[in-house]
């Protein structure tokens, strides 16, 4: 059972608009991922969702799981507004991913980029390149959140580390209001 350090440094990050002029071929890409688990592909998703979140994360991050449970939740409460995550699951092995999202609850399709923690200098990982777009200094990157507004001419956010609560909230409801 994984355990959480409550001493652990938390990573906050605000949401903010980025320019990541790769993004629809990475959306395409990941779509054509290996899948983790029996789930149906995930390739159209993002351009049927009001709003898409990429989610990348690493199973045995302290941090990834500080967001697990929040990151559930979102999805559970906005998911019928037209909000699709896609797990991007990095530097881990299939077993340790089931773990996490056994672990978290967590019901969106996930696929697997890199499956060892020796690929983190693959500067073709997507993972890496937004990475290097968003200026990210921390050491590993994850968790990392990119959302997606189709249709918005600057319609790309991202959040280098953990979400700060509200902020999450208030974009969540100004992108998804009915």
């Amino acid at each position: 059972m994984f355990q959480l350090d409550p001493n652990h440094v938390r990573e906050f990050s605000p949401i903010r608009p980025v320019d990541i002029p790769f993004f629809e071929e990475m959306v395409e890409s990941l779509g054509h991922l290996q899948k983790a688990g029996k789930q149906k592909s995930w390739i159209e998703t993002p351009r049927q969702a009001r709003l898409t979140l990429l989610f990348f994360f690493a199973p045995w991050c302290e941090v990834c799981h500080f967001v697990g449970p929040l990151v559930k939740r979102l999805h559970g409460e906005y998911e019928k507004q037209g909000l699709a995550i896609l797990g991007v699951s990095e530097y881990g092995s299939p077993a340790q991913t089931e773990e996490y999202r056994r672990l978290h609850g967590h019901h969106f399709p996930f696929v697997y980029e890199s499956m060892h923690a020796d690929k983190r200098e693959d500067g073709d990982l997507w993972h890496r390149r937004i990475f290097r777009a968003l200026s990210d200094g921390r050491a590993w990157g994850t968790p990392t959140f990119v959302f997606w507004v189709p249709g918005e001419a600057a319609g790309i956010f991202a959040c280098a580390g953990e979400f700060i609560e509200e902020d999450v909230e208030r974009f969540l409801k100004e992108r998804l209001r009915t």
